[in-house]
């Protein structure tokens, strides 16, 4: 299967590497975004330059920033908690306590990653078996449901990818039931699958974004 996948989400992805895929082990989410910190962190001494993409796309005080202005700055650990905390959904860092000792939903992260990765056998089975899936939001702070996922925007950097099937996937969700009308938590507001894929240009490059839009559009 081809996947699209621009620069900054491949350099992300490769930066955070097996780091990733945790979600599918017996971690809590407060953990798993701590390993992605202690990375960051890493990253920012080293003036590793993929940390750029990081930080001016979530930090608040380095959005839409250009160079490396920041790495002039004394940058500190609490700067990476907050990238990472913005990155999946939540305001602050302290926003995390409230998430305790809970652990991932690993069907729904698996079939964040089937849909992801064009796997609509996978996803077919797995909404089969729970058909609930397709309603549910994730436990990030953005709360973002399967189909939001879809639209490459708003949820993690490494996660925007666009498989080339990407309309049958979303077609698929759709017919098991996904709610076009769900909203998730970005950009300190809430939006639907449309309207974030409308703003998406990840898609669009990956030359399925206006059979994207036909979809999400039909009544």
């Amino acid at each position: 299967m081809k996947i699209y996948k621009s620069k900054e989400v491949q350099e992300v992805e490769s930066f955070y590497g097996d780091l990733l895929l945790r979600f599918n082990t017996d971690i809590t989410i407060h953990d798993y975004l701590k390993s992605l910190t202690k990375r960051l962190w890493k990253g920012i001494k080293n003036r590793n330059p993929v940390v750029q993409t990081e930080i001016n796309n979530y930090h608040p005080a380095y959005i839409n920033g250009e160079g490396e202005g920041f790495f002039k700055n004394t940058l500190k650990k609490k700067d990476a908690r907050l990238t990472i905390a913005r990155e999946f959904g939540f305001r602050k860092w302290k926003g995390l306590k409230k998430l305790g000792t809970k652990k991932f939903d690993i069907s729904f992260e698996m079939a964040v990653e089937y849909v992801l990765n064009g796997d609509i056998d996978s996803l077919e089975n797995i909404l089969k078996e729970n058909k609930k899936l397709v309603h549910k939001h994730s436990k990030f702070g953005h709360r973002a449901t399967l189909l939001h996922y879809t639209a490459s925007n708003g949820v993690e950097t490494w996660r925007q990818r666009v498989p080339e099937n990407l309309p049958r996937v979303t077609q698929c969700l759709l017919d098991h039931g996904a709610d076009k009308s769900a909203k998730m938590e970005v950009y300190r507001s809430e939006f639907d699958t449309l309207a974030l894929l409308e703003s998406s240009t990840h898609p669009f490059d990956a030359g399925v974004g206006e059979e994207m839009l036909k979809i999400l559009s039909a009544e």
